[in-house]
């Protein structure tokens, strides 16, 4: 069945595991079969069972990325290996219901261009506060002249303190000229 220098590296596991216990790369065994370097549990999958099919990736049913028994490995698309995983996308994409308890499917779920998958309830909160705060900090500006708050009156604002008219695109000129004219009555 396997090769006898494959045979050599192998520990046989009451729970049907084949454990790899020579040379690996992130985790995958890797040994020498007809003169290349090859990942372990790909050549165990292939004397087995014939080619893996074009296209398809190897799942550990089992988990275990050391393991190289046949019956562990299941082709499946590089998309479906993934989302079993557990990693951050195999993780997320269980998932049911997002972190409030609002259900992550139909009307409900929003996904991005990126694929990542929102809830809908959620997003539209997030947006609604950040609609908030831009509204409150459009409507407080500050003199820039003297630092002080402006009261909008009719898109037009008016300092607090040195009573400056302004359109809250140019401030600083016209407390400059506010200030030029102050400066012409003193003189």
């Amino acid at each position: 069945m396997l090769p006898p220098n494959f045979e050599s590296k192998v520990a046989r596991e009451k729970n049907g595991c084949w454990l790899w216990f020579g040379a690996t790369s992130d985790g995958y065994g890797q040994g020498h079969f007809k003169g290349k370097t090859r990942q372990a549990h790909r050549v165990s999958y292939e004397l087995a069972n014939g080619p893996i099919p074009e296209g398809m990736q190897l799942d550990h049913l089992c988990r275990i990325r050391c393991c190289i028994n046949p019956a562990h490995l299941e082709p499946v698309t590089c998309k479906e290996n993934v989302h079993r995983g557990n990693g951050y996308a195999g993780i997320n994409s269980r998932k049911t219901h997002c972190k409030n308890g609002h259900p992550l499917s139909g009307e409900n779920l929003c996904v991005t261009l990126n694929g990542q998958r929102n809830c809908r309830i959620c997003r539209k909160a997030v947006d609604r506060k950040h609609d908030r705060k831009r509204r409150l900090k459009r409507s407080k500006r500050e003199c820039e002249d003297c630092g002080e708050e402006m009261k909008p009156r009719e898109r037009r604002y008016r300092c607090k303190s040195c009573d400056a008219l302004c359109c809250g695109y140019c401030i600083h000129h016209i407390h400059n000229f506010a200030r030029m004219l102050a400066n012409e009555k003193t003189a």
